[in-house]
């Protein structure tokens, strides 16, 4: 997935909460993006697939669409190649404080 696919998909989700206001939001899947380098292992660190820049813009996104990572449990990463040394978190569950706050009810 290309950086230019993901802002695309970035941008879109912002407009969309934009247009819906505030509310209890719930954006969950493969965003393919890291919001940490320690979640990705075993890439080439000369040609890292997440450059510090495509980090700093997905943890941009999280922080304007007011959302939490939701950890996870049991194993860190999400996706490993089939060589057995590549891995990433690239699935998550991104949710905003209202969405948390429906558990309380």
């Amino acid at each position: 997935c290309d950086l230019t696919a993901k802002r695309q998909l970035w941008q879109t989700l912002l407009m969309s909460k934009g247009g819906f206001g505030g509310g209890a939001w719930c954006v969950l899947g493969d965003f393919n993006a890291v919001l940490h380098s320690d979640e990705r292992r075993g890439l080439n660190q000369h040609n890292p697939s997440s450059p510090p820049a495509e980090i700093a813009e997905f943890r941009d996104f999280v922080v304007n669409m007011d959302l939490t990572d939701i950890p996870v449990l049991g194993r860190k990463f999400t996706w490993f190649h089939s060589n057995g040394i590549t891995m990433s978190r690239i699935d998550r569950v991104l949710v905003s404080d209202d969405w948390l706050s429906l558990g309380d009810n």
